[in-house]
Formats: C-alpha cells, sequence, structure tokens
C-alpha cells in the first residue's frame, strides 16, 4: 500500500475531514466503495440524529464500524468541525471488513483508509498507486 503521513496543521489550521475526501474523489473512484467508520472522536453532527458519544458507541459495538455510502461519508465529513481521532477505510464489498484484522491495524483487504491521529498526523493507506498531489490536503 502507498502510505502518505502528514501533519494535521497547515498554515495555523487543522486539515478537515471534508478536504481530504475532496482529494481523494479527484484521483479515485470513491463511490465504489463501501465506507466504515471505525473510531471517531471529534465534533460535529453524525449522522441518523446520533450524538457523538452515541455515534462511539455505535462504532465500538458493531464489528464492522459504522457503515456509510460515498454520499454518507461525505455528508458526515461536511458537518464535522473538529476531528482529533479518526479511522475511515474504504473496501470493494463488506467482507473486507474483518474486525481481527482491523484490530490489528492489518488494512491489507482496504482500498484507503483515513487515519487522524492524536490530532496531530494524518496517514493516508491507498492500495492503488495513484498518489495525491502534494499539494493536496
Amino acid at each position: 500500500m502507498k502510505v502518505e503521513s502528514r501533519n494535521i496543521w497547515q498554515d495555523g489550521r487543522k486539515i478537515k475531514l471534508h478536504a481530504v475526501l475532496e482529494e481523494l474523489s479527484e484521483n479515485f473512484s470513491c463511490d465504489s466503495y463501501l465506507w466504515s467508520l471505525l473510531y471517531f472522536d471529534g465534533k460535529g453532527s453524525p449522522p441518523a440524529n446520533l450524538s457523538v458519544p452515541d455515534l462511539e458507541d455505535v462504532v465500538r459495538s458493531n464489528p464492522k464500524g459504522y457503515l456509510f455510502s460515498w454520499a454518507e461519508v461525505c455528508d458526515f465529513a461536511a458537518t464535522l468541525y473538529d476531528t482529533n481521532d479518526c479511522l475511515i477505510v474504504a473496501v470493494k464489498e463488506e467482507a473486507s471488513l474483518v474486525k481481527a484484522e482491523l484490530d490489528k491495524d492489518d488494512f491489507s483487504r482496504c482500498e484507503i483508509v483515513i487515519d487522524y491521529h492524536d490530532s496531530t498526523i494524518l496517514t493516508l493507506l491507498m492500495k492503488d498507486e495513484a498518489t495525491l498531489p502534494e499539494s493536496s490536503v
């Protein structure tokens, strides 16, 4: 997998998830994947009228995380005004979301991984050899 790590802070501002998704959409067929939120700590308006703590509980209780279509993950990202920790993966099919592997950070079945870590580092893992431009997110 291609790995790109970046400081979350650019020009004194935190890179927002929706900006990351916009960049990915320019380089990948993002709408052909199933997206799963595996971990989230941040502020915004979660889907299905959930509170952030309720969303975190749903994510923890479901071995496959919280599942989104591309449009749904983009809508969710647009509501976020702060992301501290977040792990989102894209897969071709739901069967690729194997909890035992994901718990060990084995993302070999994933097409794309977006990992915000401790409000400091943004890591993108991409199975496809396409890369994001240096000036992107």
